[in-house]
């Protein structure tokens, strides 16, 4: 197995805090899936005051999707390209930020992330693939899988010990296919439910 180092800077943010990231696709997009009832606005459930969106449309090509995600009642979303694929009885998503034109976007490492999909009629679950645990894991020399370990801008590891998948997507998709078998590979889903028409509408 092999590490590397990368300096922090070098790294796009991370959607959400704790998903795992690579720099191969899980789901390469020739691979991507349609699946009938995945499109849509869906929101978060739960107590909380500005829960999460997920809107879902299908892209140009028609295999893949895009994703935005935001708060309900707030016009600010960050836009990802989503290619979904099975694996074995799983559906997975793969998520990538768009590109922009701006300089700063131009020169930002663009990393994929991998989500577990459970799609049940009106209800949406997703969980995504843990850093802290997929970390460990490759530090600790039990995931054969080549990756980057993440240092600051002095060359010393940082405190979280997190890394970024380098190896290729077949490597990967061995490794995922064992990793949907353990529940700690994945963090706790978050549950959304659909939206209907008349009720508040997706972001334009």
């Amino acid at each position: 197995m092999m590490t590397r180092s990368v300096a922090v800077l070098a790294v796009a943010s991370l959607l959400l805090s704790g998903c795992q990231t690579s720099v191969h696709p899980f789901v390469p997009e020739a691979e991507a899936i349609d699946v009938p009832g995945i499109d849509g606005l869906w929101v978060e459930t739960g107590d909380g005051n500005s829960p999460s969106t997920l809107e879902i449309r299908r892209a140009d090509n028609g295999r893949m999707r895009r994703l935005m995600v935001g708060e309900l009642g707030k016009t600010t979303t960050e836009a990802f390209r989503l290619a979904i694929g099975r694996v074995g009885d799983s559906l997975v998503g793969d998520m990538i930020p768009e590109s922009g034109e701006g300089l700063a976007d131009q020169q930002r490492l663009p990393l994929h992330t991998l989500a577990r999909l459970e799609l049940e009629g009106d209800r949406l679950e997703v969980a995504f693939l843990d850093a802290e645990w997929v970390s460990a894991h490759c530090l600790r020399g039990d995931l054969d899988l080549e990756h980057l370990r993440l240092v600051d801008d002095a060359g010393e590891a940082q405190d979280d010990d997190l890394v970024i998948l380098t190896g290729l997507t077949p490597d990967l998709r061995g490794f995922i296919e064992e990793a949907l078998d353990i529940d700690e590979a994945f963090g706790k889903a978050d549950v959304f439910v659909r939206r209907r028409p008349g009720e508040p509408q997706a972001h334009e």
